[in-house]
């Protein structure tokens, strides 16, 4: 079956119209909840103020997630069922046993690419989910998040000649082919330790859809490097095969990573969902792609002042993806799905703020109509918006560091011993 196919299918039959995203808010419900995020922002710097010694207090720890979990609440509308998930004990030892590792493993590694891979990470825990396996970091999980910080800080080097890139590329898909390749620096002995904690879980020969998938991811990211070109290179048939495949790919690996192996129906969803997420992502960030000359195919619709048909369009198909979550008869396909229906919301209201010079005084009006924030308020303070996203980070950054460490014994081994398939990594 043609994933990318079927996913241009599920595009082609989604609505360009302005679409109805549910629930619109009033100006005084407006005005509350932006009270509400006031008194977080205050909160935060508060906690920041006192140092980094609070951070060591459980009690500490706990206001910290009741505040947000009120917030999520209050502001955003989140159910309590909704809130059970994303703040369940499971959700949040993953994340602490990440970046605890994470620090064990490499001491030099950043908080941005902490953070960037911590995302996958969530991923792959609500998947997890979905699929009603224990939400937990297994070895697979850590090594898949690491792999891309990794490989994109080596492809972004500029002190990296272009034809040592393409030469890290043929011997990575040589690694990943199951190759005898020897790393010729530090950073490929990293990115190929990675490749040898996933082969420590997934025996080759049992599970060759973990591999292949590897492999096409590394491929799809690879081919992405053409959307750095001119608008007139690239047409946006191309653009479009080449986001949601990148997207596809990457999810379908987040599958083949927790399950092992996946039916043809999962593999469906997989890639419609990984696809889904990418075009979420370039919509949100397709003023600063177009800054850096990077034109995804939302670029592509922004520099043709077509942004907002792409919007319309790029929510209806999000309704249709969450259709195919059905199909795998999932006990926790409701809340899945109500989990993924108010973040798709989220992220496109989000993306008309962040992105306001593409789109109409008119259209905007309208998509502040089921934002729980008035555009103006959310603009004025959009410069906190990104430090509150870090500050919250570096908090459970700090509280990891001061607690226990964990195991990582699979890390530090020349060659770690085998591990059960969904084997978590040991407390």
């Amino acid at each position: 079956m043609d994933h990318l196919v079927n996913f241009i299918k599920l595009w082609q039959q989604s609505n360009s119209c302005f679409p109805d995203m549910g629930n619109k808010y009033s100006y005084w419900e407006k005005k509350k909840k932006g009270s509400i995020l006031s008194q977080l922002l205050v909160s935060l710097k508060e906690w920041e103020k006192k140092g980094k010694e609070i951070t060591a207090e459980n009690e500490t720890n706990e206001k910290l997630f009741k505040v947000m979990s009120d917030f999520f609440k209050l502001a955003l509308d989140y159910s309590e069922e909704q809130l059970d998930v994303i703040f369940s004990k499971e959700m949040l030892q993953s994340t602490y046993q990440f970046i605890c590792i994470a620090r064990q493993f490499d001491t030099q590694i950043s908080f941005h690419d902490i953070f960037q891979a911590c995302r996958n990470v969530w991923i792959m825990n609500g998947l997890q989910y979905l699929f009603q396996i224990p939400v937990a970091l297994t070895p697979s999980v850590f090594a898949y998040s690491m792999l891309y910080p990794y490989t994109d800080n080596y492809i972004d080097d500029p002190e990296i000649s272009a034809a040592e890139k393409y030469r890290f590329s043929l011997r990575f898909a040589d690694r990943l082919k199951g190759k005898p390749v020897s790393p010729i620096n530090e950073q490929e002995q990293k990115i190929f330790r990675m490749v040898e904690i996933i082969e420590d879980e997934w025996d080759r020969s049992c599970h060759p859809g973990v591999y292949a998938s590897l492999l096409s991811i590394h491929e799809s990211q690879t081919e992405s490097t053409r959307l750095l070109s001119s608008v007139n290179e690239l047409t946006e048939e191309d653009a479009f095969k080449i986001c949601i495949n990148k997207g596809g790919a990457s999810v379908i690996a987040d599958g083949y990573l927790i399950l092992g192996n996946i039916s043809l129906k999962q593999e469906e969803f997989f890639y419609a969902y990984g696809a889904y997420l990418q075009l979420l992502d370039d919509l949100q960030d397709v003023g600063e792609d177009v800054g850096k000359g990077l034109y995804t195919w939302h670029g592509l619709q922004a520099a043709k002042d077509k942004l907002e048909i792409a919007f319309n369009q790029t929510w209806s198909a999000g309704q249709n993806v969450l259709k195919i979550v059905d199909k795998l008869k999932s006990e926790q396909a409701n809340v899945f799905k109500s989990l993924m229906r108010k973040s798709i919301d989220l992220f496109l209201i989000g993306s008309v703020v962040t992105n306001s010079s593409f789109f109409s005084r008119s259209f905007s009006n309208k998509v502040e109509q089921y934002s729980p924030f008035q555009f103006s308020f959310v603009k004025k303070r959009s410069s906190s918006f990104l430090p509150l996203q870090n500050q919250l980070f570096e908090h459970i950054d700090r509280f990891v560091a001061s607690h226990k460490k964990y195991d990582s014994k699979f890390l530090l081994n020349k060659k770690s011993p085998k591990t059960e398939s969904q084997q978590a990594v040991r407390v």
